[in-house]
């Protein structure tokens, strides 16, 4: 994998290395600390990015509860009891989002988040101001268009600028930012990787050597970014076509990491928490404390993830979810009568004990998945494809979304509670996509994933343990020239 001479012409390091070094190798020499004050820089840096989160936390939760207002329905005169009206709550999903933003793969991505929250400023403004349905809805499209591109280039950002001993965490808590519901839009601080793939290889090595190692070029991890970049990112690829689109299906390695990126957009937009969030009136008084607690479950699981693995993480969350889903199902099956109409519960024990079940249910969504859905999705994209990946991405989010804001609360109208059982089946489906599909990405750089995803099998591949000192020497020390590393501290 490594070509000692070509990294010792680009920097003249003093490590060479041998061909199966990698992360834990580097890091474990390198012993990075959270607490330096190069890494307190580097937080500042992601924490602009990260707040681009808040733009779709802030506009999924105000729709959904302007949509219970009694005022705003008989405003536009809607039905006060039927399911969700058809005010352009998902007409995003026609913008842009299948477009990756040229601001993205090209120069700079400050200026997609810059322009992504200035149409979100215009657009409330429009729809704040809307005194008819024809300027509500567009206000609508506005700030679908603007929560797009702000976002979309934020997040693979967050991904590749993060320390990579930590990128789990770094990048995990991007989404939970949902919770916040702060909104910003620029930064100045370039993409390593961008900056590699545009020949300033130089200029990616200092970023990286004050980001990653403590201003050290020589330092173990910035050697072994540095190099996996010059043999993974191309100079002349797919990323400079933003209309090419084939780089995202014209092999089999980036076939199967295009499938995990729809398959987690669309599981982690339907598992079920939509419907809890957005379709159960009886919890609104307790809002407030159901996103308290998303928020902290959310924040423990970007904690935990590097330590936990991405596999345990979705894998029990998921577990824990259907048999929640399967409580609740029996909780309303038993509890719910109707009486003159109005659908009302028996036993006043039996309905705590739902909402209990919900406010768990939250939390356990918000350990595994919250922090999941973009650090997994980024983590399958090769640098070429990463733009294009993550505009489908966001493309099938707000396609499952779509699903979630009519078609469920039509279901839900119709059905009530019965309506349960899809989501107990289709949990358990993801559960076993998961088990058989989902590759393992912890304790790898963003470029080591490509051995896992042309391996024959790449789950059981991505579960197979390496060596942490597998073949490592330092190059200016006679003694030790060529001599390996104890191969048994592990990953």
């Amino acid at each position: 994998m490594v070509n000692k001479s070509e990294v010792a012409a680009e920097t003249g390091e003093k490590f060479q290395y041998g061909d199966s070094f990698n992360l834990a190798s580097a890091t474990a020499l390198q012993k990075p600390s959270l607490w330096t004050r190069r890494m307190f820089q580097l937080y500042g840096c992601l924490l602009i990015a990260i707040l681009n989160a808040a733009v779709n936390g802030y506009d999924g939760s105000v729709m959904s509860s302007i949509n219970s207002y009694t005022q705003y329905r008989e405003y536009f005169n809607f039905s006060l009891t039927a399911g969700t009206p058809s005010t352009a709550l998902q007409l995003e999903i026609l913008s842009d989002h299948f477009l990756p933003d040229p601001a993205v793969t090209g120069k700079v991505v400050d200026g997609a988040c810059f322009f992504g929250a200035a149409v979100i400023i215009i657009g409330t403004i429009v729809q704040a101001t809307s005194q008819n349905l024809a300027a509500f809805m567009i206000g609508r499209f506005m700030l679908g268009v603007g929560a797009a591109l702000g976002p979309s280039a934020a997040l693979p950002y967050v991904s590749e600028m993060a320390h990579p001993s930590f990128r789990g965490s770094m990048t995990g808590v991007y989404t939970t930012f949902y919770w916040i519901g702060a909104i910003t839009g620029t930064w100045g601080l370039q993409s390593t990787r961008w900056l590699m793939a545009n020949d300033r290889h130089e200029e990616a090595l200092q970023v990286m050597a004050k980001y990653h190692g403590e201003g050290d070029q020589n330092s173990p991890l910035v050697q072994l970014e540095f190099h996996e970049m010059l043999q993974e990112i191309s100079k002349t690829g797919a990323d400079k076509r933003w209309w090419d689109f084939r780089e995202l299906f014209n092999t089999r390695e980036v076939c199967y990491r295009t499938m995990l990126v729809v398959s987690i957009a669309i599981f982690g937009q339907g598992f079920g928490n939509g419907a809890v969030s957005y379709y159960c009136p009886q919890m609104l008084a307790g809002a407030g404390m159901q996103s308290l607690i998303s928020l902290a479950g959310s924040w423990i699981g970007a904690a935990y993830v590097d330590k936990w693995g991405r596999r345990p993480v979705l894998l029990v969350s998921t577990s824990i979810i259907v048999l929640l889903f399967a409580i609740v199902t029996a909780l309303n099956a038993t509890n719910l009568q109707t009486l003159d109409g109005t659908l009302t519960a028996k036993s006043t024990v039996q309905a705590n004990a739902q909402i209990a079940m919900v406010f768990l249910f939250s939390f356990v969504a918000a350990v595994g998945w919250t922090p999941m859905q973009g650090l997994y999705a980024v983590e399958a994209l090769r640098y070429e494809s990463r733009s294009k990946g993550m505009a489908v991405y966001t493309l099938w989010t707000k396609i499952t979304g779509f699903y979630n804001t009519f078609v469920t609360s039509i279901a839900f109208t119709g059905v009530e509670w019965k309506y349960y059982f899809l989501f107990i089946f289709w949990d358990t489906f993801t559960l076993i996509y998961i088990y058989f599909l989902y590759v393992e990405t912890k304790n790898r750089t963003l470029e080591e994933m490509t051995e896992i995803f042309t391996a024959p099998n790449p789950v059981k591949f991505s579960l197979q343990k390496k060596n942490a000192f597998p073949e490592i020497f330092d190059a200016n020390d006679d003694e030790n020239d060529g001599a390996a590393l104890p191969a048994e501290t592990k990953m």
